[in-house]
């Protein structure tokens, strides 16, 4: 199933350069593994970043802008401490910087970037 966004391109398969590396977009139907309710998150194993297919397009944008924020922190060293705490701390800081971020134009700003890089 195709997931076009409104800027136009399908957004599966789209890559983006983060810190230096290719992270490849994927929609998903649902997250397997999850014991909770999640609209995306990203392997940095596999480089791919994956976003959930029921949500509206102004909220996949700022979903994006969260996953490509825990890239940053991953590549800079800040995402390996993993207890509860500093989890739900990271989580809540990285959806206000997503949110202000998507307020800015910026979810359209990489969903733009990444279609144009699925391009030959």
């Amino acid at each position: 199933m195709k997931h076009q966004h409104p800027l136009g391109g399908d957004i599966q398969g789209m890559k983006l350069p983060i810190s230096g590396h290719w992270y490849t977009i994927r929609m998903v139907d649902e997250f397997k593994g999850e014991d909770r309710q999640i609209t995306g998150r990203v392997n940095h194993g596999t480089h791919e970043i994956e976003l959930f297919s029921k949500v509206p397009t102004s909220q996949m944008e700022e979903v994006l802008i969260h996953e490509v924020g825990h890239c940053f922190l991953y590549h800079y060293g800040h995402e390996s401490d993993q207890r509860a705490k500093a989890r739900i701390e990271r989580e809540n800081t990285l959806d206000a910087f997503a949110n202000g971020l998507y307020a800015l134009g910026v979810g359209a700003f990489l969903m733009d970037k990444a279609n144009k890089e699925a391009k030959p």
